[in-house]
């Protein structure tokens, strides 16, 4: 989770689309037709307040609570989004969390609340969904 991989069917699911993960570009470049193609571009799939993977700092110890609703502020949604996998970094323990949220590559900085049971139990910034190592350098070295 630290390096941003996905966990295919608890940071997915069946409505989840390549741009939806951030793999859109790559999906786009592929010159030959590969089955789903088509489906990425129904209106459903380009539309611009899709769930979008995105990652979640916090303060304190605790890892934030796997499920648990997110709320931006002002909201009027049910709902923005739901922490999908959760822990805390090796590096310094602080609290990450992956998460789907409504247009949510458009909303990195932002504080979003999150929610159990109809009260908030801690806030979260949204950040890019890879904590560790963002440019690969060690990978690679």
């Amino acid at each position: 989770m630290e390096k941003g991989f996905l966990h295919i069917g608890a940071d997915t699911d069946g409505t989840t689309v390549s741009d939806d993960v951030g793999f859109g570009k790559a999906a786009a470049a592929k010159k030959s037709h590969y089955i789903g193609k088509r489906s990425l571009s129904l209106p459903e799939n380009v539309r611009s307040d899709r769930l979008q993977l995105i990652g979640l700092t916090g303060e304190g110890a605790a890892p934030f609570p796997v499920g648990r609703r997110l709320l931006l502020p002002k909201s009027m949604q049910a709902t923005d989004g739901w922490i999908t996998s959760a822990g805390c970094l090796s590096t310094d323990a602080r609290p990450v969390a992956m998460a789907v949220l409504r247009a949510g590559r458009g909303r990195l900085n932002q504080r979003v609340a999150v929610y159990d049971n109809g009260r908030v139990v801690s806030c979260a910034q949204v950040s890019a969904p890879m904590f560790y190592d963002p440019s690969g350098a060690r990978m690679h070295a």
